[in-house]
């Protein structure tokens, strides 16, 4: 699993993988590659519990031991697994080395937060960037590093919990308290309702890892909003939080605004690629020709691929009962979009998943496989006629789904 195809680099980047993994999960069967993904990273984990910023190291001249702290691919890729394939032994054979990891970055902070990165949101749109440098210059790499010091945590405390480790739980419970408490004094400024430097990426970091005190979630998520209407629907972020951004709009009653963003085709954009012969997704914003980093080929800004299944289709698995035995249709009818046709293929089969607008609202068909369920949740203001239909047990359907006036 690398990064780019094209030049003598071809690594596994740790970082990339963050944000990367989820929309790969939904596009492809991957359960053999990602655990040979997770026993690499382990296998280049030193005593202490740092790992590297790429696996296999030994045959690498690039990246960092310690890894930059976004590497929590480390323990996303085993929790997406869980999800996604219900597999538990993933945990169970590298709960040892990921605590080691989350363990590592806390006996390395101060206040309570790591302070330090390489990377952070790695490769923003130029203008956005330090002098001559990919790193962000609106979005601290040591911001990132507290925040996903904050996400390992609380995933240690899930894993331990799922695996009966009681002490661990509680001790993960309590550290992951008090990290988010230290990264909302630090970076928070409640009067603005804004993260940091109030960057696309600050404000919709802090919406993903749902860390935000619940009452200024709304002025956050608006300030969010307001910065890319501000930008002409244009985004200013990097790698990691390309991901974020247009996930945390559509969470958050912005979907329209996401979805402007996304059908963009001026740069920085995907459309601006496509409007520049692209055929697959390139490494930067801009149309690099010359030496450097300039892959036209590149996975980390195809993540917006995730969106696709989780936001208009709403297929999301659910973490009590994992491998789609149980999950959850959560589509987001947004103006501007007529129709929607998704499938994913599951442990228990097919899930068939379209809707269209009609003469009278929306109609919702779903196919449900065998041995599993689902529940349906409309987005605030759309009710179906039949709210008992709304709970699918295993079977074809279609919903006739109304929005209020």
């Amino acid at each position: 699993m690398t990064d780019c195809p094209q030049r003598d680099e071809r690594l596994g980047w740790l970082n990339d993988l963050t944000v990367r993994l989820e929309e790969a999960i939904y596009n492809f069967e991957l359960p053999q590659l990602l655990r040979k993904v997770e026993q690499d990273i382990a296998d280049a984990q030193g005593p202490g519990g740092a790992i590297k910023d790429v696996a296999p190291f030994s045959i690498s001249h690039f990246g960092n031991d310690p890894a930059d702290p976004v590497c929590s691919s480390f323990l996303l890729l085993p929790y997406l697994m869980y999800l996604h394939w219900a597999d538990k032994k993933i945990i169970e054979r590298h709960y040892e080395a990921v605590r080691g990891w989350t363990l590592y970055l806390h006996k390395n902070s101060s206040d309570g937060l790591v302070d330090f990165g390489y990377y952070g949101d790695w490769a923003s749109p130029i203008i956005y960037c330090q002098e001559e440098s990919p790193v962000s210059a609106i979005t601290p790499p040591a911001y990132m590093s507290a925040g996903f010091q904050c996400l390992n945590l609380k995933l240690m405390g899930f894993f331990a919990s799922l695996l009966g480790k009681t002490q661990d739980q509680q001790m993960f419970g309590e550290l992951a308290q008090t990290a988010v408490a230290a990264f909302n004094a630090k970076y928070l400024d409640r009067q603005k309702g804004s993260y940091c430097t109030g960057s696309q990426a600050c404000n919709s970091f802090a919406l993903w890892l749902e860390i935000v005190p619940p009452e200024i979630v709304p002025r956050v998520a608006a300030n969010l909003a307001q910065d890319v209407i501000a930008k002409d629907y244009h985004l200013s972020t990097g790698n990691i939080c390309t991901k974020y951004l247009p996930e945390m709009l559509a969470e958050h009653g912005y979907g329209d605004v996401a979805l402007k963003l996304i059908c963009q085709r001026t740069y920085p954009s995907w459309g601006y690629m496509l409007e520049h012969g692209a055929t697959t997704v390139w490494e930067r914003w801009e149309r690099e020709t010359k030496g450097g980093m300039n892959s036209h080929n590149h996975p980390m800004n195809a993540t917006i691929g995730s969106w696709f299944y989780k936001y208009l289709a709403g297929i999301l698995p659910d973490p009590v009962r994992p491998g789609f035995e149980r999950f959850f249709l959560k589509p987001y009818f947004l103006e501007g979009i007529d129709w929607v046709k998704c499938r994913l293929q599951t442990l228990y089969g097919l899930i068939e998943v379209r809707w269209e607008r009609t003469a009278a609202g929306i109609a919702l068909y779903a196919v449900v496989p065998s041995n599993s369920a689902a529940q349906v949740i409309l987005p605030e203001g759309y009710v179906a006629e039949d709210d008992q239909a709304l709970q699918l047990m295993s079977g074809r359907y279609r919903l006739e789904i109304k929005k209020l006036k």
